[in-house]
């Protein structure tokens, strides 16, 4: 599946390539700075501030016009907003709704691979479950949701996509 989103990405890169002015070598050169990621400071250099949660507040259909109408949230505490601190070869994102809390480290492992890691009590929390945190079962089952290893590009200084179980979540940064 990981191929596949990546492929699927690629091509869209290139099949755009014309539209935009570009040879197809020259689209070919700018895919591979996006999918041939082998230092980790090609993804989090300029990756501090605040972003937007785009694949949650816009949808897959959205225009760019209704991406652009998003931006109000920013400097807003809205849930879709979070933000990301860079560390030693890796970020944290931080986000925060109300009277909830959470935040997810990522760790490179290489090329455009992360491991993400978070406290499984503040997720279960995030996602709503208050109280005693439920069973073990129950526990395990909400966090066998969450991909433990993704893919991470920077197909652009405004733009982080996170790949993992075969969805992409895409953050814009905050103008």
């Amino acid at each position: 599946m990981k191929q596949f989103v990546g492929a699927l990405a690629a091509t869209l890169l290139l099949a755009s390539a014309p539209a935009q002015g570009q040879t197809l070598g020259e689209a070919y050169v700018d895919a591979r700075k996006v999918f041939e990621v082998v230092d980790p400071e090609v993804i989090v250099e300029d990756l501090d501030g605040e972003w937007l949660q785009l694949s949650r507040l816009a949808g897959a259909d959205a225009s760019a016009e209704d991406v652009d109408e998003n931006t109000s949230f920013c400097g807003d505490h809205h849930p879709a907003k979070v933000v990301i601190e860079t560390r030693l070869e890796g970020f944290t994102v931080h986000e925060v709704s109300r009277d909830r809390e959470l935040r997810v480290t990522f760790s490179w492992i290489g090329g455009s691979r992360f491991v993400r890691n978070l406290d499984p009590h503040q997720f279960y929390n995030w996602m709503g479950q208050v109280g005693d945190y439920g069973d073990a079962r129950t526990r395990a089952t909400l966090l066998s949701h969450v991909p433990q290893q993704v893919d991470i590009y920077r197909p652009d200084s405004s733009i982080l996509v996170i790949v993992g179980n075969g969805s992409a979540n895409i953050y814009g940064r905050c103008p």
